[in-house]
């Protein structure tokens, strides 16, 4: 086989190991092995023998005897396939002897990319997806040239690079206007969510810690208009503290159904109104974290819930890359859930009542009374990560309070919350993310694990009132590169990952010129009308393709001029039929008496070397050309 085809089945065997091992599931043993193929194709290359048989046969048998006990270990089967491809990738690279093996590597990239595509979708393996197209687009057409018998790659570089581009441009048409699917090619996720704390029913006290270390970006927030932050993004509130442990014991919910493309949660009051788009990474919550106070949900799903006091969660989103939308206002919640839940106070825990009585005793009303907790925990005590854990049965908060002094915003926020419940003020623990990190270039926030919060919602005159008592700790600043690079992540995950149904909409009533004008999808089936441009646009490339004498993109170029040759002795009055042999078309022609006949002679001759022998000798092919090229000017 040509040496430029093999170069292009080990470069495609190339991108479908790196699209799996990209994704950072791979057992670094099976990453090792599959880098074997690189002297596979080394071999292959420099036209070494191939493996024998029973050489081969041995190895894919250990393979497979491999996956059952790589299966039986993981208890994942998918992973465990994917690993098994990597070997197969590396034991094919060792066996490449005729133009049909290079079929079966072309096949297990292609299951690879599908496979990684399952794991990831960073805009890395955006990268690999391109390539892989384009190399895999050049290889199985270039392969088709190669079975025909014609192996000069520098011939056929138009069609090639034509097919190519065209195979891209329909890629992305495709990409635009197919149905939007809920579940995955393979029929479920097998992406693992970001794991998260704070976000459940219970929530064990000192679980932030951990967190407070991860830069892992778990979301993006687009705010307008602009508001300097830090931002705060509510996700869920508790009501009962045992001293280990924060609970969430309110399960009263209400469903919320999705009327046209949003959910509306609230009545807007008249108060100053906020946009706030929110790009969401793989989390594995079902919050629905909210700025400020939220009246509209702009949303892909059925249904979302929402509880008494102002939370929001919706199952399907979880552990899954998510977009909506916030139209919010700047306001107090004034839920009506009754108070009693929100003055419960363990009853080991004397010494924090009598200090926050001590804090507040000059003090009149409870608003004041509540800034003055606020500015003592502030003032008195110290961020810290490394608080510690309290010694064994003792209180931890009394140890925050009366000994270490040092902590982080769990201490801080249930300090807070236990002292104002012990002088009669309802309050609750509020759990979410501070939103720090501005991203200058794109104008949106950054919020990462470490900017995981916790802070104190309290009631006062009939409203709710958030605090934070935690002091500021020192924010870090990103580079610039850093910061454009997360930039391109947005917009990769927001605008390719995150297409939805309601981006396809949003593209066709632009297009349309109806973007104020509200489309359903069951009235103006707004997909045909990409399909009906698809096909148009196929059409015009035939067109193109027929006119410019591209006839080679059905047959190979060799083929071409052979029924090219009949074809024009038809015109002359021959009698060629579909079964005419070479013979015949060559006694046909002679009967014309139009042609040279040596040059007839010499043209089916050369057909037939390369068209049957399999010889792919560039001077040949060229010899031919010019015989065909000499007929045509002679007609």
């Amino acid at each position: 086989m040509p040496g430029t085809y093999n170069l292009f089945t080990a470069l495609v065997a190339l991108i479908g190991n790196v699209s799996l091992m990209s994704t950072g599931e791979m057992d670094p043993v099976f990453s090792i092995i599959g880098t074997g193929l690189f002297w596979g194709y080394y071999r292959t290359l420099r036209r070494y023998p191939s493996l024998p048989k029973w050489a081969i046969g041995t190895l894919t048998s250990t393979t497979f005897i491999i996956f059952l006990i790589n299966l039986y270990i993981n208890r994942d089967l998918f992973i465990s396939v994917a690993q098994m491809t990597l070997i197969f990738q590396t034991i094919k690279s060792f066996d490449i002897k005729d133009p049909w093996d290079p079929l079966q590597v072309f096949f297990m990239s292609l299951l690879q990319l599908l496979m990684a595509s399952e794991l990831t979708n960073t805009i890395y393996f955006g990268i690999v997806f391109v390539v892989f197209v384009i190399f895999f687009v050049i290889s199985i057409v270039f392969g088709h040239f190669v079975k025909e018998g014609q192996g000069a790659f520098r011939l056929y570089q138009k069609p090639i690079v034509f097919i190519t581009i065209v195979t891209i441009i329909l890629t992305i048409a495709f990409f635009v206007s197919l149905p939007r699917f809920r579940s995955s090619l393979w029929g479920q996720s097998f992406s693992k969510g970001i794991k998260t704390s704070g976000f459940s029913d219970k929530v064990d006290f000192g679980s932030f810690e951990e967190l407070k270390l991860d830069e892992t970006v778990v979301m993006r927030i687009l705010i307008t208009p602009q508001v300097r932050g830090p931002h705060y993004l509510r996700g869920m509130t508790f009501d009962y503290f045992d001293t280990v442990a924060w609970y969430d014991t309110l399960k009263q919910s209400r469903k919320i159904f999705r009327t046209a493309d949003d959910f509306n949660v609230d009545v807007p009051p008249g108060a100053k109104k906020y946009e706030a788009e929110i790009y969401l990474e793989p989390i594995d919550t079902d919050v629905i974290f909210t700025f400020k106070r939220p009246y509209k949900i702009e949303a892909q799903g059925f249904f979302m819930r929402s509880d008494n006091a102002g939370s929001f969660y919706m199952k399907q989103k979880a552990s899954k890359r998510f977009f909506y939308k916030l139209y919010s206002i700047d306001s107090y919640y004034d839920d009506n859930v009754a108070m009693d839940s929100y003055l419960q106070f363990p009853d080991d825990t004397p010494s924090v009542k009598k200090m926050a009585e001590d804090i507040s005793a000059k003090s009149d009303g409870n608003l004041k009374k509540a800034e003055k907790i606020k500015e003592y925990l502030v003032s008195n005590y110290r961020y810290s990560l490394s608080a510690g854990n309290p010694p064994e049965g003792s209180n931890a908060i009394e140890y925050f309070l009366l000994k270490s002094k040092k902590g982080y915003c769990e201490h801080f926020a249930t300090a807070m919350v236990l002292m104002l419940r012990s002088i009669n003020i309802p309050a609750r623990l509020v759990t979410g993310f501070l939103s720090s990190q501005r991203n200058d270039i794109g104008n949106y926030y950054i919020v990462r694990q470490s900017d995981s919060h916790s802070w104190v919602e309290t009631f006062i005159d009939g409203r709710w009132i958030t605090f934070d008592p935690t002091p500021q700790a020192d924010i870090s600043r990103k580079s610039t590169l850093l910061l454009f690079l997360d930039m391109m992540r947005l917009n990769w995950n927001r605008y390719v990952v995150g297409f939805s149904s309601y981006d396809q909409k949003k593209a066709a009533n632009y297009l349309l010129g109806f973007s104020k004008i509200k489309i359903k999808l069951p009235e103006i089936p707004y997909a045909r009308i990409f399909l009906v441009v698809i096909v148009i646009f196929i059409l015009f490339i035939a067109y193109k393709t027929r006119k410019k004498g591209y006839v080679h993109l059905k047959y190979a170029a060799v083929s071409a001029e052979y029924i090219g040759l009949r074809k024009m002795i038809s015109r002359y009055g021959g009698k060629i039929t579909p079964s005419s042999t070479t013979d015949d078309v060559f006694k046909e022609a002679v009967k014309v008496e139009r042609f040279d006949t040596e040059e007839i002679k010499r043209f089916i001759d050369y057909y037939r070397l390369l068209r049957f022998s399999g010889r792919s000798d560039k001077d040949l092919l060229r010899d031919f050309l010019q015989s065909a090229k000499a007929l045509k000017k002679a007609e």
